[in-house]
């Protein structure tokens, strides 16, 4: 367990700038990650194990000011939680600038705020500014708002994954299409994305300002 502590600007030539977590049960209680830099994982990159006891588990904490080319604030393959947490102001120069998840990933009561997936190459399309979902997401009783991607999915992007949006705020983020959310091709009929009792407003996308 990591408690009331504060990682704090280091930097991985490979992912995990502020944590790498493998095969590992992981709680952080209170922990501000800040101004971390890695390929992967600016602030954290979680593995898969393959063991579903193996979780990262997130509380009280802040996420911030992150850098990777995947992933900023958060890069997980495996499990984890984000619980009563702030993610924020995060860049993913490729995708993903606030969490970019291929796992399984919960969130609840947590604030995915101002945070960028913006490409170094003029030009390019870097999606998924809030949360870039590729596996099995749940959201509940949390925000994401005021993200910013250079391509699609500003507030959330979903690919060939599963969503689940309970009582959630999407609004004010930005992307060239699907500025709240955007649900690409699914290659398979159980890979849902399911909203409930959420709101899905004042975004902005250059196709479609709120959900494509």
């Amino acid at each position: 367990d990591i408690k009331n502590t504060s990682i704090t600007g280091n930097t991985a030539t490979g992912p995990g700038g502020g944590i790498f977590a493998t095969y590992s049960v992981l709680s952080l209680t209170k922990v501000t990650i800040s101004g971390n830099t890695a390929s992967s994982g600016g602030g954290i990159y979680n593995t898969d194990s393959n063991q579903p006891l193996d979780v990262v588990t997130v509380v009280g904490s802040t996420i911030t000011t992150n850098q990777a080319n995947t992933g900023g604030g958060i890069y997980n393959l495996g499990n984890m939680a984000v619980n009563d947490s702030l993610i924020t102001k995060n860049l993913g120069i490729e995708s993903g600038g606030g969490v970019q998840s291929s796992g399984s990933i919960s969130f609840n009561d947590a604030v995915v705020k101002d945070n960028n997936s913006n490409g170094t190459t003029p030009g390019s399309e870097s999606p998924g500014a809030g949360l870039w979902i590729s596996g099995i997401a749940e959201v509940r009783n949390s925000s994401v708002i005021g993200n910013a991607a250079s391509g699609p999915g500003g507030g959330v992007y979903v690919s060939e994954g599963s969503l689940s949006l309970v009582n959630v705020t999407v609004s004010g983020n930005e992307a060239s299409s699907g500025g709240g959310i955007f649900n690409s091709d699914q290659a398979l009929p159980i890979d849902p994305v399911s909203i409930a009792s959420s709101t899905i407003a004042n975004n902005q996308g250059d196709d479609s300002g709120n959900i494509v």
